[in-house]
């Protein structure tokens, strides 16, 4: 059976989102989680990962060291959504010695871990490290400073996130964003004459 959505359901969802824990609005509202999500989703409604740079804590030692490692170890780019012409930004570190992959997610307090592993026995396992999607936005800007290798790809990620942010929710990628697409890309893959 289908309960439909009542204004008041609506406007407390709306009211909420944002800073409720998503279990707790169900609660209140009698409703599964995942009717929640599937609501705030049907509304644009997104919980902010980190509000500003600012809200991530670091030092201008760790933000130089997270900026080394991404410079040696790492890549800064869009990745694609399988099924569809959407690219999310993305940070991933990569690292054999995962010790220092749970250091870095311990400096930056979000983000995902999971190991690759290959046919061949002879190689290690590499650990990544992901950011994606809104919570890059903050730990770019907040690393930006000290980037040297990666700094023209996080400059890029800076545009295209602003970029997006000034046209509708679900808005079609214009040609500006296509070349930032393709100009990330093309760095990534080490093309020098970009």
């Amino acid at each position: 059976m289908v309960l439909h959505w009542t204004q008041e359901e609506n406007d407390y969802l709306i009211r909420n989102y944002p800073s409720m824990e998503t279990l707790e609005i169900a609660n209140h509202l009698g409703r599964s989680k995942m009717a929640v999500y599937l609501r705030a989703y049907k509304f644009g409604i997104k919980k902010p990962a980190v509000k500003t740079f600012e809200d991530i804590e670091l030092t201008d030692a760790e933000a130089g060291y997270i900026a080394g490692c991404l410079d040696c170890d790492g890549c800064v780019g869009l990745w694609g959504k399988k099924g569809t012409t959407k690219y999310d930004p993305c940070i991933v570190f990569y690292n054999n010695d995962k010790t220092l992959v749970d250091k870095l997610e311990q400096m930056i307090g979000f983000g995902s871990i999971y190991p690759t592993t290959h046919k061949n026995r002879n190689h290690k396992t590499v650990w990544n490290y992901k950011i994606s999607n809104t919570q890059t936005y903050p730990l770019i800007k907040r690393i930006l400073p000290y980037l040297v290798r990666k700094r023209e790809q996080a400059n890029l990620i800076l545009q295209f996130y602003e970029l997006r942010w000034s046209k509708e929710y679900n808005a079609p990628y214009g040609k500006e964003e296509r070349e930032m697409i393709e100009k990330i890309k093309r760095l990534n893959q080490g093309d020098k004459n970009v």
